[in-house]
């Protein structure tokens, strides 16, 4: 497995990952269809707790974790995603590629 997104400070057990670095990506595929994307995945595991914004606080209602193909991220992650400039690292970005490309694929042999 491939953890990403688990930034110093989160509540989640062992978070090493560096926020500014995260800043510093840029992503080939467009905001838009990450998101879209990324809001489209079904949680895997849910904690009993809410956690908050490592840095203004703000509640973020529901802990938990995404699995995604050989990549676990942190639900949180669609919070940081939305509200800062952040990006995906470049492994998952070309899971996600080859994910819309197939969904694209599928979308053409059914018409």
């Amino acid at each position: 497995m491939t953890f990403f997104g688990f930034f110093k400070g989160m509540k989640y057990g062992k978070c090493e990952d560096e926020f500014d670095n995260y800043k510093k990506i840029k992503n080939h595929i467009s905001r838009d269809k990450i998101l879209k994307y990324l809001e489209g995945l079904s949680v895997s595991a849910v904690a009993p707790m809410s956690t908050e914004d490592i840095f203004d606080g703000e509640e973020i209602p529901q802990a938990g974790i995404y699995e995604a193909g050989n990549f676990t991220f942190p639900t949180d992650f669609l919070h940081y995603y939305q509200k800062y400039d952040i990006g995906i690292p470049e492994e998952y970005e070309k899971y996600i590629s080859l994910k819309l490309m197939d969904e694209m694929s599928c979308e053409d042999c059914i018409k």
